[in-house]
């Protein structure tokens, strides 16, 4: 038996048409991603300690590139950050769930460690977001 196809086609005009737009969108939002991980990459980011509602510390990464360990608890939070190569991690938190520790390093913009238990995060601002913010003064 055998099928005539000669009078059907796999993908229509419009289908291609979809097709070429969603490959047009993807390749325009990678390219994007791209060019905003190598501005992060680049920035000497900051890492801004809050406890509660308040801004407790703030650390120009740029300045802990070597194995240093802060103990936290002079700001109110039961543990410690560690600095390497212009990241850090939180360790030895007394809490619960230590999920905070599993977060690992973090550096660039938009990425942060948070402990809920102890209300507490540090979170990575680029230098223009920190100085709007009133945070360099």
């Amino acid at each position: 038996m055998q099928h005539d196809t000669s009078g059907r086609r796999l993908m229509k005009r419009s289908d291609l048409a979809v097709l070429a737009v969603l490959v047009i969108a993807c390749l325009g939002a990678l390219l994007w991603m791209r060019s905003r991980q190598s501005v992060q990459a680049s920035a000497e980011n900051y890492a801004v300690l809050t406890v509660g509602e308040e801004v407790a510390a703030v650390w120009p990464l740029a300045d802990h590139h070597a194995d240093e360990v802060l103990d936290l608890s002079e700001y109110g939070f039961p543990g410690k950050a560690q600095f390497h190569d212009g990241a850090v991690r939180v360790i030895e938190v007394d809490c619960p769930d230590k999920v905070c520790e599993s977060m690992g390093y973090v550096k660039d913009e938009f990425q942060s460690v948070v402990c809920l238990p102890n209300r507490t995060a540090i979170q990575i601002y680029t230098p223009e977001e920190a100085a709007n913010m009133g945070l360099l003064d």
